[in-house]
């Protein structure tokens, strides 16, 4: 058994206590003899104060990197609120999460508290890894109805809870960044909000001069999910929505997305090659266009500087203009195994909370799950880009759900998209040849049974 000891206050008040009763006592006139007939008066025992509750170690996984500097702070934050709850910190990279967080889910040492993004978060909840949150949100709601409806799908497991977002982004075909003076110089007029896949290659095109080593774009769809955004914006998908067949080459939507991204160079010379690409960063001001995500529009501002004069909109639309995304959300979960289940979970509601996540945007511009945050974009004075991304999350169509295979190999097939994809896109292949290989290899994976 644990032994408790005597905090400090509790000791002192006891002291004190003591010494008044002692002080009293002395002071006290003496009792009169009893007489023989009448029994002693019973003595009454002064119980001495129970002790002081002992603080608890509750032990919380952050994520080191510079625009989520804001995790430590907000666990010391609950720890400092909380005076019965030590906050240990444990700086974890994200690519050492997924890592640590086996080997301690192996060892049973895993922390109370530990981050989780969708790519294996679901994979986690579906070993046990984590405490269901349910009965917990329940009896303390985190404003459940402040999140995107596709935030909360990255955070549950077969309709339940298995940790709540503290982030969530619609992925890395959402954003273009462009150079104003580039496109001044090609004669290309500067896109719109309401462009589509049309427009692209025939604006990259005129932009890129190989011989001044100035290129039209250097986008390619490196994960395989980045791809699923683009094939939803043709109506398409890329797995099913149960996650059981990749639809790659059978969906014909897919296919055509596909076509539009080998064509970008191999029909209308749009892009750089793998060779150019080596290197090649657009804040350098050599490249027109930059499809990405919107959480490096802070870094993508402060590289360009005064190098150019840059225009941030929405990447391009479908021909019917369709935005496809996927909801990349990173979630905060307590561990199935820890001693101290609820304030492991009031940890998390703290660090998840609406507060926090403002704090998070307007310290540093973190993408939050919280529908108030973005809706608070242009009052906090953010760049008009995460207004408009913000609208859109809030009242597109398209799906938003992450493309998760049903037997939870997301890794896997990230994996297996980055060894082939590059032949088709950098038209090492034939078209027809590319599509059938990243088929073949993403399937076979795909195809697995969960183990």
């Amino acid at each position: 058994m644990e032994k408790k000891t005597l905090g400090r206050r509790s000791f002192l008040r006891f002291c004190a206590g003591a010494a008044s009763a002692a002080f009293v006592a002395s002071c006290a006139p003496k009792p009169a003899p009893e007489s023989a007939s009448e029994p002693a008066a019973p003595v009454k025992k002064t119980e001495a104060p129970a002790p002081a509750k002992t603080a608890i170690d509750l032990k919380v996984m952050v994520w080191t990197i510079a625009d989520r500097m804001w995790m430590e702070t907000a666990a010391e934050e609950f720890g400092d609120q909380n005076g019965d709850v030590n906050i240990i910190v444990d700086k974890v990279p994200y690519g050492d999460a997924l890592k640590k967080t086996m080997t301690g889910l192996a060892t049973g040492s895993l922390q109370d508290v530990f981050y989780a993004p969708v790519r294996w978060g679901k994979y986690l909840a579906y070993k046990g890894t984590c405490l269901w949150l349910d009965d917990y949100v329940k009896t303390k709601d985190p404003s459940l109805d402040d999140y995107y409806e596709w935030a909360i799908d990255g955070a549950s497991f077969e309709g339940k809870l298995y940790g709540l977002p503290h982030e969530m982004n619609p992925g890395a075909y959402a954003c273009c960044y462009y150079n104003k003076d580039l496109l001044a110089e090609a004669g290309v007029p500067e896109p719109t909000p309401d462009w589509t896949v049309e427009d692209f290659p025939e604006m990259a095109a005129k932009v890129q001069d190989r011989d001044k080593k100035i290129y039209g774009t250097t986008w390619i769809p490196g994960r395989f999910y980045a791809y699923s955004s683009l094939a939803r914006s043709f109506g398409g998908r890329l797995i099913t929505k149960d996650g059981k067949k990749w639809t790659f080459s059978t969906d014909p939507k897919s296919v055509e997305a596909a076509r539009w991204v080998y064509d970008l160079r191999n029909k209308w010379d749009a892009g750089a090659d793998r060779e150019e690409m080596e290197g090649l960063s657009f804040t350098a001001g050599r490249v027109g266009f930059n499809i990405s995500n919107i959480q490096s529009s802070g870094s993508v501002i402060t590289g360009v500087g005064d190098k150019f004069d840059l225009g941030i909109t929405l990447a391009p639309s479908g021909k019917t203009g369709l935005h496809g995304y996927y909801a990349f959300v990173n979630n905060m979960c307590v561990y199935g195994k820890t001693k101290h289940a609820q304030e492991a979970y009031d940890c998390v509601m703290h660090m998840t909370s609406p507060e926090v996540a403002m704090n998070a945007f307007v310290e540093q511009t973190h993408p939050s799950g919280r529908k108030s945050v973005w809706a608070a974009a242009d009052e906090k004075g953010a760049h008009p880009i995460w207004k408009m991304v913000g609208d859109w999350m809030a009242t597109e169509k398209a799906e938003g759900d992450m493309p998760m295979p049903y037997n939870l190999r997301f890794e896997e097939v990230v994996d297996k998209w980055s060894n082939v994809h590059h032949k088709l896109w950098y038209g090492d292949v034939s078209f027809q040849e590319g599509v059938d290989l990243i088929q073949r290899e993403c399937a076979t994976i795909v195809d697995l049974p969960r183990d």
